[in-house]
């Protein structure tokens, strides 16, 4: 049969069903040899790249006997195929279903797995910054407690320190950036801008070394249009933190004295 087809072949179509004839019997010998061995199995391998990969035991020996049962090809997706086992893992997803771990697109349920992932480890370190925020409360307050009740207000806007470690954390969240972890920060004094409506504008961070604006910004760390309207605010505000700062550096000197 094999030489009644060849009869209506090209001579590259003949060449090319030659290679794949002999490829498929090269496989099916490697696989037979390397599967039915009682206790294992020995393989040496010249060619240092195939080597590694033979060594390489990410991907467990069930997962590998069911591809060959299943007869799915891993060829060049191997390292998706490992980072996707590892996801499953941890995910508690079952490594010993076949529809779930011999998908039709790997690159699609790869993705999913990434995703969920991602999300997971978000809300955990989410979680744990939130945690962090609760212990520090009591030490944030102390530090700046004559700072807590100031406001600013002037052109359409509201300005006011941020209180605690979870608003601040919150207002990071809410403007997608980092402001979230600054409540350690101890020389910076943290502001939210609100509109008329109480909605968000810019984040701003005061240094409480020279008394200076050392950035502001919106959502995704961008200046909105009222963004020099907000420094012009704080500019005309900034001698009263200066003078309430000197208070606050009073307090914690006396503070130090007394704990000699």
């Amino acid at each position: 049969e094999y030489h009644e087809r060849r009869k209506h072949l090209t001579a590259e179509e003949a060449g090319e069903a030659q290679e794949q004839t002999a490829d498929e019997i090269i496989k099916n010998t490697y696989r037979t040899l390397m599967t039915r061995g009682m206790k294992g199995c020995y393989v040496y391998c010249t060619d240092k790249a195939l080597a590694d990969y033979l060594k390489d035991d990410s991907v467990p020996e069930h997962c590998w006997k069911l591809a060959l049962r299943y007869g799915w090809e891993v060829g060049g997706r191997y390292n998706d195929w490992k980072d996707y086992i590892r996801e499953l893992k941890e995910l508690g997803e079952g490594t010993h279903n076949p529809k779930i771990l011999l998908p039709d697109d790997l690159q699609r349920e790869h993705q999913r797995t990434t995703k969920i992932l991602n999300r997971k480890r978000e809300e955990e370190r989410r979680r744990q910054q939130r945690e962090r925020a609760m212990k520090d409360e009591e030490e944030y307050r102390n530090r700046l407690k004559e700072f807590l009740d100031m406001r600013f207000s002037g052109d359409g806007l509201a300005i006011h320190v941020i209180a605690s470690p979870l608003e601040m954390q919150e207002e990071g969240e809410k403007m997608h950036h980092c402001v979230g972890g600054y409540y350690n920060h101890e020389d910076s004094l943290i502001l939210s801008c609100r509109n008329s409506e109480n909605q968000r504008i810019e984040t701003i961070e005061v240094s409480l070394k020279d008394y200076k604006v050392v950035q502001s910004r919106g959502v995704n760390n961008i200046h909105t249009t009222r963004h020099d309207d907000i420094i012009a605010v704080m500019n005309r505000n900034m001698d009263s933190i200066r003078n309430v700062d000197r208070q606050r550096r009073r307090r914690l000197r006396r503070a130090v004295t007394a704990a000699l």
